[in-house]
Formats: C-alpha cells, sequence, structure tokens
C-alpha cells in the first residue's frame, strides 16, 4: 500500500478499532480518527501520531484517502455518508483485519461466542516470553504488558475472529481457533444452525485447526487437520485432575494421554482453563515452545481488564466488575462469585443491546431469578428502544431484582447494601462510571 496516503478511522475509540490504528500508525501513514468519545485508546494514539476529531461534524473525511470504519458506526452516520459521496476509498474495519492478516507468514484467529479477548491475550503473553513477537488485534487492555492491546512483530499477527455481524467471515488466517459456540448474535444469524456454519467456514479456511470438543456444537464438527482439547471429553490436549482453590483452577496438563506438566491459573473461571489449554496447544503445535516457558507463561497471565477485575473499592465495598452480557458468561462468572464470596455479594447488570435481552430474555430471567440483583438501564449501543429487550422488562420478569435508570440512584443503593462485594455486570459504559467514582475518591 501506498504510504503517502491518508487514512481515517470512524470510531476510533473502541477497543477493536484502536489496535488497527495503532498498526497503521507504525506503517508510516497519516493517521486521523474520529469519535463521540475520547477513550484511554485514543490517548496512547495521540502519542503515537494520530489527529484526535471530536465527533462527526468535521470534514477529515474529505481530506484523507482511506477511510475506515467499525461496525458499530451505523449507515447514517455523517462521515460514512460523506465518503460514499466523495467516492473515497472505504475499508470496514473486519476487511481491513483481514488484509493484515493476510501480510504475515504465521496468523492466528481466535473464534468463538465466549473467551476470545483472554485467550488471544494469553497466548501474545506466552510468546512474548517465547520470544516471539506478534502483531496482537485484541478487544481488550492487557494487565501485564503496560496495559496495551497491541504489540507488533513482523512476521506472526494474533487476532480475534468476532462473529459479530459476519465479520468473521472477512478473516483466513493459517491457523483457526473456536473456543464454543452461543445462541449469541442471533439478530444477525437468526439460528444457531448459521451461526455454527459460520463458525465452520473460518475453521474450513484454516491449514490448521484447534477446537474445543467438550461443546456440544463443535463436538459434531467433521473437518480435517484439527487439534482438540477439553476436560471432560477424550481428546489431543487434556486437562486432568482438575482442582478449584477459590475460583481459580489448577490441572495437569495431559496430551495424548502422556501428562506433561501442571498448571495453576490467575485468573478465575472453569472457562479460562478451556483458554489455557487452547493457549497450550497452538504454543506446543504451532511455536514448538518448552513447556517451561509455556507454564510460565499461562501460569502468570493476569487477564485483561473488566473479566472478573478487582478495581477497588466504593463506600467500603470491594467491587469486581465483569464483561458478562450474554446468560452463559453470567451464569459462569456467578459460580465463580459464590465460590469465592459465598452468599456476600450483589449483583448490577447493565444489559447490552436490546435485541440481545429480548432474543435471550428466558435465559436471563434462568440465570438471575434467585439472586438479588440491581438491573441498571440497558446500554442500547447501536440500537432504538425496545421494551421487549429493556432492562424494566427484565425487573419486571424478576421477584428479586431492583431496577435503577440514574446513576446517583445505583449509587445509593449500593451504599446501603449490607454486602461486602459489588459485582458490575456487562458491556456497557456502567464500568468507566463505577471506576471514576472510584478515582475521585469515594471509598
Amino acid at each position: 500500500m501506498n504510504k503517502s496516503l491518508s487514512v481515517h478511522f470512524i470510531g476510533v475509540s473502541g477497543a477493536g478499532m484502536a489496535p488497527l490504528c495503532k498498526y497503521i500508525l507504525k506503517m508510516g501513514f497519516s493517521v486521523s480518527g474520529s469519535d463521540v468519545v475520547k477513550s484511554n485508546y485514543v490517548e496512547s494514539l495521540i502519542k503515537c501520531g494520530l489527529k484526535f476529531y471530536y465527533g462527526h461534524e468535521h470534514n477529515a473525511v474529505e481530506f484523507s484517502d482511506i477511510i475506515i470504519y467499525s461496525s458499530a458506526i451505523s449507515n447514517d452516520n455523517k462521515e460514512l455518508i460523506l465518503a460514499r459521496s466523495l467516492c473515497k476509498v472505504i475499508i470496514s474495519r473486519a476487511e481491513l483485519l483481514g488484509m493484515i492478516l493476510s501480510v504475515h507468514k504465521r496468523s492466528i484467529g481466535i473464534s468463538g461466542s465466549h473467551g476470545k479477548t483472554t485467550s488471544c491475550s494469553m497466548l501474545n503473553n506466552v510468546l512474548i516470553k517465547g520470544g516471539v513477537n506478534a502483531n496482537c488485534f485484541i478487544g481488550g487492555e492487557d494487565k501485564i504488558n503496560n496495559n496495551e492491546n497491541s504489540f507488533f512483530g513482523k512476521k506472526v499477527a494474533i487476532c480475534e475472529a468476532c462473529e459479530f455481524n459476519k465479520n468473521i467471515a472477512y478473516l483466513s488466517p493459517n491457523v483457526a481457533v473456536c473456543l464454543n459456540v452461543d445462541n449469541d448474535h442471533l439478530d444477525c444469524y437468526e439460528t444457531i444452525e448459521n451461526l455454527s456454519r459460520e463458525f465452520y467456514a473460518f475453521l474450513s479456511r484454516a491449514k490448521r485447526r484447534f477446537v474445543n470438543v467438550d461443546d456440544c456444537v463443535l463436538r459434531r464438527i467433521k473437518l480435517k487437520n484439527c487439534i482438540t482439547f477439553g476436560i471432560d471429553e477424550k481428546c489431543d490436549y487434556r486437562a486432568v485432575n482438575l482442582k478449584n482453590n477459590n475460583g481459580f483452577y489448577s490441572f495437569d496438563l495431559e496430551r495424548k494421554g502422556e501428562v506433561l506438566f501442571n498448571v495453576s491459573l490467575k485468573i478465575t473461571g472453569r472457562v479460562n482453563v478451556y483458554n489455557a489449554l487452547s493457549v497450550i496447544a497452538i504454543c506446543k503445535e504451532v511455536f514448538n515452545l518448552e513447556n517451561s516457558v509455556i507454564i510460565d507463561g499461562v501460569s502468570n497471565y493476569l487477564g485483561v481488564r473488566r473479566r472478573f477485575d478487582n478495581i477497588g473499592n466504593l463506600y467500603g465495598k470491594t467491587v469486581i466488575c465483569d464483561y458478562a452480557h450474554h446468560p452463559t458468561e453470567i451464569k459462569n462468572l456467578i459460580e465463580t462469585v459464590k465460590s469465592i464470596y459465598i452468599n456476600d455479594y450483589l449483583l448490577v447488570f447493565e444489559p447490552h443491546t436490546y435485541s440481545r435481552t429480548k432474543l435471550l430474555f428466558n435465559s436471563f430471567v434462568s440465570v438471575l431469578e434467585n439472586e438479588n440483583v440491581i438491573l441498571y438501564k440497558e446500554f442500547p449501543s447501536r440500537e432504538s428502544y425496545d421494551y421487549k429487550g429493556s432492562s424494566k422488562a427484565l425487573h419486571n420478569a424478576l421477584k428479586n431484582s431492583e431496577y435503577v435508570e440514574e446513576f446517583s440512584s445505583l449509587l445509593d443503593k449500593i451504599k446501603q447494601s449490607d454486602k461486602s462485594n459489588i459485582i458490575i455486570i456487562g458491556a456497557g459504559e456502567l464500568y468507566n462510571k463505577v471506576l471514576g467514582e472510584i478515582k475521585n475518591g469515594n471509598k
């Protein structure tokens, strides 16, 4: 690509866009970006040379050659409309990521309904310890490596292969991983069968494949050159002698019947055993790393922010934030919370998008019906109001819930609670609001 061309990112503040923007900056292009918020990602990008614009009212598009936009940007975005009218080269985030993967000798895409960010981040941590520098494109902030979400090598690329809006169809890595398949993003796929076919197609495009055979959907897959991993089923890489130590798991890694080593995780939840297994399998099969390097990298991995993340104290109570926004993720989170805090906790849930809540309404009710939970006003993201997918509708279906719209009212309820641990759940803006209160000294 001609590096004299200028590039403009619409929606540059997002976790998925920021690492791509940084990559383009590091390549030597002149880059601008716009968004309605100025995230911590943007502050880092500005230091790398990004020219940032608040909002979408300016004319940066007019003076840019290539326009990159994220899936969160709607078709009626003013900048996008202007770019089309000027016949600019317009590329989606997923298309750009696919192009970047194609120029790397070794590319790895980790897919699945849950666990992509953690697995990608963990893999990158192990590779760094093994002396392998990679371009890492993840949708979260790594806690170890300076909280950055991208690292720059020349031959290896790692990415989350996100299925939202069928973005995964643009990605054809050499190595494809699928962690699980669940009934999410059905507003795009309509049925889980259609979603499954998208994951299968992604795996089939790769030369090497890694699949979790404990997953009931993936277990049915019939593809050659598959490396399998799991806990319950017989497979190539298996966790045996699994132990739960107050939410933190340890296990022996068995490869094709032979126990190789023991791993003790510093991140909570049984689901992270699967994430660790996928990483170990890749490190052994693709990179042939020494056992000692893998043990060090996996056992000392501290996770990404907003995944069972202790962010401090508020009114004398411990605050844990988790990105969970799907019933399965919330169910797994509650299991971990119970194993650590018994009954001394209060859930605060901010539902994410009306369509997800509406489509999975009964599942949300099933997961939360026996919990004391505060329903905070939903984060709509890109969607218009729909009562059937709202926080209020969910509250009305739950006997032990409370509903609040104002953040100040939520703070009052947290302050008055007799619980010592507050669990903030969701992928919306509530995390930043609570974190702001903690930083402002409301302890």
